[in-house]
């Protein structure tokens, strides 16, 4: 083959490299008609101080109405978004939640703030197409007017109880839209949303709703304290006074002091000791085993500490030795 061919060759193959890897890496952009009339928002309302001192959320109702529903689904296509002032700058910004119809028609929101909300402000929501999926991307523009601001207490109860009307509130109307779904029930004393549609759809399309506002959810959402208790021996010092006040710890100091003796000491010996020792020589004779008499132990024990009869440090020990004797009976002893 001639040189001249072997250039052309080389070219020609650079060329559908080049032209391979720009069809790779170059981005395909799908074009959805545009909705069958303008989006709109309903039921805006803004609640703050629900989680956080200084927090707010902002809730409300979209409609995005398709009668013959796109290829993407919504949250692909259509961003809800918080504008400021200056009618640029993006504050916040959430998708729709698809659970029905791909997301388009009604559907609940909520943008939540921690921080950077200046309550009182009017500002725009406002529903912004993807340019990846409209050959003309349009902008539908909402203003929060003062009349959305909850102007009751401030207090955290009183936020999250408008909170959850509300988001009631929506629940109803979305009911009439999709009739196949059951999004509040009424159990007694209050409505609620209805489990598992409401609570699911809800919990999605507004995240943190049940912590804000707990009482609208059938099923309730309990947080075990885990903080460290210092324990300290201040009932086990109740129980030792019990009789210092009267004849009977009057008699027991006196007799304790005779044998050079702590009062415990002396009850333990003449209540306690007697008590457990009978017991376990009795079941030992009638049964040929000791554990029924370990049992009535367990009860003496604890009617004596709570009486004031045995030190705290005893009583504890005790139970200490009866835990790994019933660890032996349990994990290692036969027959």
């Amino acid at each position: 083959m001639k040189p001249w061919r072997h250039r052309i060759f080389a070219i020609l193959i650079l060329l559908s490299s080049i032209t391979a890897s720009i069809l790779l890496i170059s981005p395909v952009f799908a074009s959805i008609p545009q909705p069958d009339s303008s989006p709109t928002i309903n039921f805006t309302h803004v609640n703050r101080n629900l989680i956080l001192t200084g927090d707010v959320a902002v809730t409300g109702e979209y409609n995005i109405p398709y009668a013959s529903l796109p290829a993407v689904n919504a949250d692909q296509a259509f961003y809800i978004r918080l504008i400021d002032l200056d009618g640029t700058t993006e504050i916040g910004s959430v998708t729709p939640y698809v659970y029905f119809n791909s997301g388009y028609g009604h559907g609940a929101f909520m943008l939540y703030f921690a921080t950077g909300f200046t309550w009182g402000t009017n500002y725009t929501i406002r529903v912004s197409e993807n340019p990846s999926q409209f050959a003309l991307p349009v902008n539908y523009d909402f203003v929060i007017n003062a009349a959305d601001f909850f102007t009751g207490s401030d207090t955290t109860d009183a936020q999250q109880a408008d909170l959850g009307s509300q988001v009631l509130k929506i629940a109803a109307d979305l009911q009439t839209h999709y009739p196949s779904y059951t999004f509040s029930q009424t159990i007694p004393g209050r409505t609620v949303l209805a489990s598992p549609t409401g609570e699911t759809y809800f919990s999605n399309a507004m995240p943190g709703l049940q912590t804000m506002c707990p009482d609208i959810f059938l099923i309730q959402l309990e947080y075990p304290d885990v903080t460290s208790t210092n324990w300290t021996t201040a009932q086990a010092d109740t129980y030792a006074g019990r009789f210092s006040a009267n004849f009977v710890g009057t008699a027991t100091n006196a007799t304790a002091t005779q044998f050079h003796m702590t009062p415990m000491m002396i009850t333990g010996l003449i209540f306690t000791m007697p008590v457990c020792a009978g017991a376990i020589v009795v079941s030992s004779r009638k049964y040929q085993r000791a554990e029924a008499g370990f049992i009535v132990c367990l009860i003496a024990i604890i009617l004596s500490f709570i009486m004031g009869w045995v030190p705290a440090a005893i009583f504890a020990s005790l139970y200490q030795c009866l835990g790994i004797y019933v660890a032996y009976l349990w994990f290692y002893a036969r027959g």
